[in-house]
């Protein structure tokens, strides 16, 4: 079986990481895999790890809802030479616009089409016309599974999977040195895409963190990720670093190198994959996300925060400054037995959540959907 996965372009997210994991891992078990995406700042990645990869045209729209017809035309056109010279037997997508162009494509080909729901930030119209069209749905989260199953759809629950070869725990102090961070330094960590609802939760993790600081001298704060308000944000720090002889809250564009940053923190907010990649460096998590509050990850909360994706999906409180002023205080207190609460969660993503483990899910519906051995 020859599998096409489908991507709206390479960039520096837990989806485009997602689907990158996947394929580095298909390709090792000798199934042939395909991706098209447009160019994006994970291509080096992509390139290095001699993944095939088809260009596509970047996501162009004529109006806030409706994609240009040039956009669409030039994509489909690439996507069905592809689907002959490559004889595609599987189309996987994984986001919105390019999942319909490639369902049209599967669809004037008789090929099965595969789509992945990873958030609750699709737009619903356009989401049910693939989600009506696919031979399978796969959802990423419990909540999301729920949510489809609530709109009539029959979903498959594959959480996203983690390399734990890729993110693991190591000594790291090139990036602390950069940023003037001393050894005993207590890092806090957020990371994620800098633009809407995770925009406000980064505002909101400053806020937090400022009120650590006044209790923890020694804390400092990080945050890493690209965005639409990534300018705005700065702006925003700025105002707070003013009030300190020293930084003491640092922004960092993105990252192709995720493990580096983790290894820099002491402990993390985030939430999906951030979650797990995080606590796969053995680093504790507590788990906040465009839905809200879940808390401090730990074994008694690992069901209740992979049941909300971490705060992604769904949530136990709305995320406040207070709140989150409070959890993180308490963490930052806790500092002495962190590295073994690490170790825990490192331990529950390799049973939950490994990406060998996750392939072979994935692997059953490619054969079951598609009609033939993958290998």
């Amino acid at each position: 079986m020859r599998v096409l996965m489908v991507l709206d372009e390479w960039n520096l997210g837990g989806t485009e990481t997602h689907v990158l994991s996947i394929a580095k891992t298909l390709l090792r078990k000798h199934v042939n895999v395909l991706v098209a995406a447009a160019d994006g700042p994970l291509l080096t990645r992509v390139r290095d790890l001699q993944i095939p990869n088809v260009r596509l045209p970047k996501p162009a729209w004529s109006t806030l809802t409706a994609l240009t017809d040039s956009y669409r035309q030039e994509t489909l056109a690439i996507l069905r030479d592809v689907m002959i010279t490559q004889q595609i037997d599987l189309v996987h997508a994984h986001q919105l616009p390019t999942g319909l162009v490639a369902l049209a494509a599967a669809q004037e080909h008789g090929v099965p089409f595969l789509y992945t729901v990873h958030g609750t930030y699709e737009d619903p119209d356009k989401l049910h016309i693939v989600l009506r069209g696919a031979s399978g749905v796969i959802a990423v989260s419990p909540p999301l599974e729920t949510q489809l199953r609530n709109w009539g759809y029959q979903s498959v629950v594959i959480p996203n999977g983690v390399d734990l070869n890729e993110f693991h725990p190591v000594d790291e102090v090139s990036l602390r040195t950069r940023l003037g961070l001393w050894n005993e330094a207590f890092v806090w960590l957020y990371t994620g895409r800098i633009a809407w609802e995770k925009a406000k939760i980064a505002k909101t993790f400053v806020l937090s963190a400022t009120g650590v600081h006044k209790a923890y001298q020694d804390a400092h704060a990080l945050i890493v990720g690209n965005g639409a308000q990534r300018a705005e944000l700065e702006q925003f720090v700025a105002k707070w670093n003013g009030r300190r002889r020293m930084p003491w809250v640092h922004v960092l564009g993105g990252s192709d190198n995720m493990n580096c940053v983790y290894n820099v923190a002491n402990a993390v907010v985030g939430t999906g994959r951030v979650a797990l990649e995080a606590m796969a460096a053995g680093k504790p998590v507590v788990a906040v996300g465009s839905h809200g509050f879940v808390g401090l990850v730990e074994p008694k909360t690992f069901d209740l925060a992979w049941n909300m994706y971490f705060g992604d999906h769904d949530a136990v409180l709305p995320v406040t400054r207070s709140v989150l002023t409070r959890t993180m205080s308490q963490v930052t207190a806790m500092r002495e037995v962190l590295p073994a609460l690490g170790d825990t969660c490192r331990r529950w993503v390799a049973q939950r959540f490994a990406i060998e483990k996750v392939c072979e899910p994935l692997l059953a519906l490619y054969e079951r959907v598609g009609v033939g051995p993958t290998r």
